[in-house]
């Protein structure tokens, strides 16, 4: 159990919230940063994205602790896995969270003044929520200073979300002045499980050291179980689960140094009714009354004990009712507001606020960012962000054009790469498009 967690806690420290890539608030010649505002307007006529090729994108997050924080190196220069510094380090309730999407296939056109563009993605977030007890429980089992004390497990949960988006967008150029951008996006729903309630205890026995676990434990799930509680098969194509959401962007240009820009990401959700299963235990009991002690130094027996005895109170302890019931989830919606200011020809200066919210909770950044255009085939960016509490995070994105070849790669944080023991943060994209009709537009 403690290797498991001291794997999710390095999960933690390489982990980012964001859905935003920095860098393409400044790097307008990528045609993926339609994603941070649908009002961008790249310098060329068209572009094609090949599946998997065109786009790559990886977010990490830890909300409270780093591996820094977890591994401690001594004057030997040999590390230490200090859990209690780490433990110390975590809020009352913390999250992990990772998404991944992958371009399938996007192409643009460009007619005077409207950019067209069309998109496929396949996306896949999962976020684990867990309370500060939770660690401590795991940490120092059943003894330490948990013995006899009832631990309150609330928040303790798992989000998974698995979606194909199709996104349709326009955006329009007014007379040089504003610019409107909007894209809908279908989306169809593959897999989820999202914890609706949970709200556990635990308790310890001082004098026999059994183990009681009690309280009421929901969730939702489609795509994975049906109605009688069965695993089902993993649908990729097919699917009847429905979604819709909508991105929003504006640019205006107050002169020719100032602008300033806003957008939503992301408004939208899923109804799901493959598959679509409510599970619930509301007298959830747990009972293990330990090892004994005739097989204490029988490794392999105990082991056989532990685990027999488990899975088998397990099953007849946890006792989840089924009932079939569609239901709705909504996306992580992210809105940015900002400025721009164009110092010449090659440099852009720009500030932002971001906000993401997730189970209605908001984590805020503040972002300041830059762009370098060295060459007509080299642009360069680099920002600076607060993410919540956490200040160490450099980003860096550069863009290179070779005739009809376009290759890229941004991230929001360079110290989680270099110096991941710094860092709750981890976030990269990169990827190749083809270019066609690179020319200089009025904008």
């Amino acid at each position: 159990m403690k290797k498991l967690l001291t794997f999710i806690l390095f999960f933690a420290a390489i982990s980012v919230h964001s859905q935003v890539d920095y860098n393409f608030l400044t790097l307008r010649g990528i045609p993926q940063n339609l994603s941070a505002n649908p009002a961008q307007m790249p310098r060329y006529k068209s572009h094609v994205g090949l599946p998997v090729l065109s786009s790559v994108h990886i977010n990490l997050y830890s909300s409270s602790i780093t591996w820094g924080d977890l591994v401690k190196v001594q004057e030997d220069g040999v590390p230490l896995i200090d859990m209690q510094s780490a433990i110390d380090e975590l809020d009352d309730k913390n999250f992990l969270s990772a998404q991944l999407e992958i371009d399938l296939l996007s192409f643009s056109y460009r007619i005077k003044s409207s950019y067209f563009s069309f998109g496929i993605k396949e996306r896949m977030e999962i976020r684990f929520g867990y309370p500060k007890s939770f660690l401590e429980l795991i940490w120092e089992g059943n003894g330490g200073s948990l013995l006899g004390e009832k631990v309150y497990l609330d928040g303790l949960g798992i989000d998974f979300n698995h979606f194909r988006e199709y996104a349709f967008g326009i955006a329009h150029d007014f007379n040089g002045k504003m610019i409107l951008g909007g894209r809908i996006k279908y989306l169809a729903g593959l897999g989820n499980f999202t914890t609706k309630k949970s709200e556990l205890f635990f308790i310890t026995d001082e004098n026999s050291y059994a183990t009681f676990v009690g309280g009421q434990f929901s969730g939702q799930t489609a795509g994975f179980f049906n109605d009688e509680g069965e695993s089902v098969d993993y649908t990729l194509l097919n699917s009847k689960n429905h979604g819709v959401a909508l991105d929003l962007g504006m640019r205006y240009q107050i002169n020719s140094k100032w602008e300033l820009a806003a957008s939503v990401i992301d408004f939208g959700y899923i109804n799901w009714k493959e598959n679509a299963v409510t599970r619930y235990d509301d007298s959830v009991f747990f009972y293990y009354g330990g090892l004994s002690v005739e097989n204490l130094f029988k490794l392999e027996e105990s082991v056989d004990s532990i685990s027999d005895g488990l899975i088998n109170q397990v099953d007849t302890t946890f006792t989840f009712k089924n009932i079939a019931s569609d239901y709705r989830t909504t996306l992580s919606s992210s809105i940015s507001v900002g400025g721009h200011y164009h110092l010449n020809r090659w440099v852009e200066l720009a500030a932002y606020y971001n906000h993401y919210s997730y189970r209605g909770e908001f984590q805020p950044s503040f972002i300041v960012n830059s762009k370098f255009s060295l060459k007509n085939w080299l642009d360069l960016s680099a920002n600076y962000s607060i993410q919540g509490s956490s200040f160490y995070n450099i980003g860096a994105g550069a863009v290179l054009n070779f005739g009809p070849f376009q290759f890229y790669g941004v991230t929001n944080n360079l110290i989680a790469h270099f110096k991941p023991t710094l860092a709750r943060n981890a976030n990269f994209r990169f990827g190749m498009n083809l270019i066609f009709g690179r020319k200089k537009f009025k904008r």
